[in-house]
């Protein structure tokens, strides 16, 4: 849908798939290594999710399983980024009904996880970019 928004309407298929071609082989390229399991596991997630061609509101639900692995591993590793999901929490709790008591849920409702899904990504890449060689 954002696409549709960004770029010409012919231009969206071959770049949806180019994408998820992108999206694949590096997700081949992550699981080779022997690096942290719940890290490969969220990202692999998170990237699907974000990659997916068709994605329906409720489908981001998913993504609360790499926020659990991804928060388990800034509390062990790297303790100054839990206010970061912290903050996280709060959005994902309180933004949802806010956009629908203002009644302001037309085109930030359906766009506003994915804020939350790529700085979860963007923490579950910074935790590999060391270990993934």
């Amino acid at each position: 849908m954002i696409l549709y928004w960004t770029v010409p309407s012919s231009a969206v298929i071959p770049l949806v798939y180019l994408a998820l071609l992108a999206g694949a082989l590096g997700i081949c390229w992550l699981w080779r290594s022997d690096s942290d399991f719940g890290l490969r596991f969220s990202f692999t997630l998170l990237l699907s999710l974000l990659l997916a061609p068709h994605l329906n509101y409720q489908d981001t639900l998913v993504a609360f399983l790499p926020a659990a692995l991804g928060y388990d591993f800034v509390r062990k590793k790297r303790p100054k980024l839990v206010p970061v999901f912290q903050l996280l929490v709060l959005a994902a709790t309180f933004v949802p009904p806010l956009f629908i008591i203002t009644r302001y849920d037309r085109l930030l409702g359906w766009v506003w996880p994915l804020p939350l899904m790529m700085i979860l990504a963007a923490v579950c890449a910074l935790g590999l970019r060391r270990t993934v060689v």
